[in-house]
């Protein structure tokens, strides 16, 4: 679940970045819609969280979910997982980094 700190982390970095500058900030649909697409195909996800509410969703909500399939998937099956949403996530992060710097200049 590291991978989603950092997201959320990144995703704080970049609003307060857009504040500064009197930009208007991500919704956090935004964050939730990126760890949605971290997942693999075979976490089987979407359909779990497309049957709650729109108006219940939260990333906390979120996060929540995720804890509870991935703990119960085979161990074996987590870790490539994991790897997968990994590298997604460095993707991401790279590309939010290069944004924020572009916005400090």
């Amino acid at each position: 679940m590291k991978y989603i700190s950092r997201l959320q982390l990144t995703f704080r970095e970049v609003n307060e970045e857009l504040q500064k500058h009197n930009a208007s900030t991500l919704p956090y649909l935004v964050l939730m819609s990126r760890i949605m697409s971290t997942l693999p195909k075979e976490f089987l996800f979407k359909s779990v969280w497309e049957s709650i509410p729109v108006a219940d969703r939260s990333v906390d909500l979120l996060i929540e979910r995720i804890r509870l399939i991935e703990s119960r998937l085979p161990r074996k099956e987590v870790s490539g997982q994991a790897l997968h949403m990994k590298m997604n996530t460095l993707c991401f992060l790279l590309n939010l980094t290069r944004t924020i710097k572009k916005l400090r200049r």
